[in-house]
């Protein structure tokens, strides 16, 4: 996982032909292939879900951009900092928050 920027969220996005907001720019309309949807709250539905998400990933890999959060206090972000130390990330979110996984 390495994370990026909101520019370099905003330039991988341009190279794999993909609008930034497909839902807030009426002239971009919505293409076939974009799908937005809430994660499962059970947790073992949700560490499926990931799971099977991650499987069939195409060649470009995948990414999450974090655009919305509950809170910025510490116990609401601790499991999402601890990945990010772990891939060497220690920028807070809001200065880097898209995760791109290697296909």
């Amino acid at each position: 996982m390495r994370c990026l920027t909101q520019q370099e969220i905003s330039e991988w996005l341009a190279r794999q032909g993909m609008p930034e907001d497909p839902y807030g720019h009426p002239r971009h309309g919505v293409p076939l292939y974009y799908l937005q949807f809430a994660t499962p709250a059970d947790e073992a539905a949700r560490k499926a879900f990931v799971r099977e998400y991650f499987l069939k990933t195409g060649p470009a890999g995948v990414l999450i951009h974090a655009t919305d959060w509950s809170g910025y206090r510490p116990q609401d972000m601790a499991t999402l900092v601890a990945v990010r130390a772990r891939h060497g990330e220690l920028r807070w979110l809001i200065d880097a928050p898209g995760h791109l996984f290697a296909a």
